[in-house]
């Protein structure tokens, strides 16, 4: 499981800004092959800039989040564009994207052993694995994920109604 904390948030927005340089070439040649011109979109990596001066730990939750977001957005990217990816981060002396990618799935396996949901960088893992229905788990996997978004969510009702 990727761990992101502040000691080592520097190093993870390197990664979060070469994964996004190369996704964002990617977005662009597929617009550009589609007859669209989507101009410059704004980069999640200036919106986290913005972020960093307003608020470091809203800074750090984002990233988390974004890394999630990116690897579900790169499933289905090419293995040409995944291996120059990896290449790329690691001649910066970075972890490679087939390295990340193994440790963000590892956390499916251990949100099943534990058959609970902790953090919202978990439930928003889960739920973009229950949503797509090309990801390769079994029934009864499918049921136990559902059984524990259904609990956080509940927890989350719950200390929502305790606030106000």
């Amino acid at each position: 499981m990727i761990k992101i904390d502040k000691t080592n948030y520097d190093l993870y927005k390197k990664v979060f800004e070469i994964i996004w340089q190369h996704k964002s070439t990617l977005t662009q040649a597929e617009a550009y092959l589609q007859g669209i011109n989507i101009g410059n979109l704004p980069s999640p990596v200036s919106m986290l800039n913005n972020l960093e001066t307003k608020s470091k730990p809203l800074a750090l939750k984002s990233m988390k989040l974004g890394f999630s977001d990116i690897f579900s957005m790169l499933k289905y990217a090419p293995d040409e564009f995944k291996k120059a990816l990896d290449d790329d981060l690691k001649a910066n002396g970075l972890p490679g994207y087939f390295l990340l990618y193994s440790q963000s799935k590892y956390k499916l396996s251990l949100i099943l052993k534990r058959q609970t949901i902790s953090l919202m960088e978990e439930y928003y893992f889960v739920m973009e694995i229950l949503n797509d229905i090309t990801t390769e788990i079994t029934e009864e996997e499918r049921h136990v994920l559902n059984k524990c978004v259904l609990t956080f969510e509940q927890k989350q009702a719950k200390k929502n109604r305790l606030k106000d």
